[in-house]
């Protein structure tokens, strides 16, 4: 009858899953052979490049003679703080093309779940009231089949208990911006972010696979603050440098 729940196929199905589990897979990164429930090894994960010194609040790469930012000093981005994990390079740059842009959502899955691990070490208990994904146009979530930031802040909502709000939407859709500078992204974003309802007083974080300069999370901020929220944080897999 409907509604009935079979106890032995429950637990076929977790015995199915512990066995999976212990069954030696290739790691999609080096090929090696694994024993892990992920697709990527740890040894790929501890050669993911260092973030190295950026700046706390737009994530700018700070030399060793720095000891403020001279990006925020002349102009503070609309977001308080930005924390990044990593920045591009191998063999996380791999990671991410292949999740992107290769439709590999399990490889991806996984990057949502070391991120959300490695984040929450780092940052065990965030300011943040609620998560936003990084919006993508409804014409390219159709071409992709998924939004690759929305299943980062889905792990991260998760990982600390908040809500992932669906309010944020991209309205607009962009020329890429790849080869563009700061001001022609910022100039390419304007009007490309709607924010649906009010988020008075809350404080919210928006995750994202890549920053690059900070324009999108700068745009995405200053429609967020225009909704009533009290701050914006970014989080990032990884950072452009």
């Amino acid at each position: 009858m409907a509604g009935i729940v079979n106890p032995l196929r429950i637990k076929s199905l977790q015995l199915w899953r512990a066995t999976q589990q212990r069954l030696p897979r290739r790691c999609r990164l080096c090929e090696q052979l694994q024993v892990s429930p992920q697709n990527i090894c740890n040894a790929c994960v501890q050669q993911f490049p260092s973030a190295g010194s950026l700046c706390p609040v737009c994530a700018e790469t700070l030399s060793s003679s720095q000891s403020d930012c001279q990006h925020c000093q002349a102009q503070a981005p609309a977001f308080a703080q930005t924390h990044v994990l990593w920045q591009w390079g191998w063999p996380l740059d791999q990671a991410i093309k292949r999740f992107k842009f290769g439709q590999d959502l399990a490889l991806g899955k996984d990057l949502a779940a070391i991120f959300s691990k490695q984040l929450k070490q780092r940052l065990p208990s965030p300011p943040a009231d609620a998560f936003v994904a990084m919006p993508m146009h409804k014409t390219r979530l159709r071409e992709r089949g998924f939004n690759q930031a929305a299943v980062l802040a889905s792990a991260l909502a998760q990982a600390y208990q908040r809500p992932l709000l669906s309010t944020a939407k991209r309205i607009r859709e962009t020329p890429a911006q790849s080869g563009l500078n700061r001001q022609q992204r910022l100039k390419n974003l304007k009007g490309a972010f709607a924010i649906e309802s009010r988020l008075d007083g809350q404080h919210i974080a928006i995750v994202d696979d890549v920053m690059t300069t900070g324009s999108s999370a700068q745009v995405l901020s200053e429609a967020l603050l225009d909704a009533g929220a009290a701050s914006v944080e970014v989080y990032v897999l990884c950072k452009v440098t």
